[in-house]
């Protein structure tokens, strides 16, 4: 039997991700800690920086936290 490779499609590459993360890590201990003052489920917030989803809400919510542009898919403000 002849297995098929399943890819999963992710908005931002590793090296965005990774850079995110660093931003993220400087300001808070854990991501859980970033998740719990924002309000959203961890679960979606790890899946937003890692680039398997994309909420523009929670990525603006995540920008504000940190206090800087993060995400290439969220509008800036004027």
């Amino acid at each position: 039997m002849i297995t098929q490779r399943i890819y999963t499609r992710r908005f931002l590459r590793k090296r965005e991700s990774k850079r995110i993360k660093k931003a993220i890590l400087e300001k808070y201990r854990t991501i859980k800690s970033l998740a719990d003052e924002i309000g959203e489920n961890v679960q979606s917030v790890y899946s937003i920086i890692n680039g398997y989803s994309k909420s523009k809400r929670v990525a603006t919510k995540i920008e504000k936290a940190v206090g800087q542009k993060l995400f290439p898919y969220t509008a800036e403000e004027e």
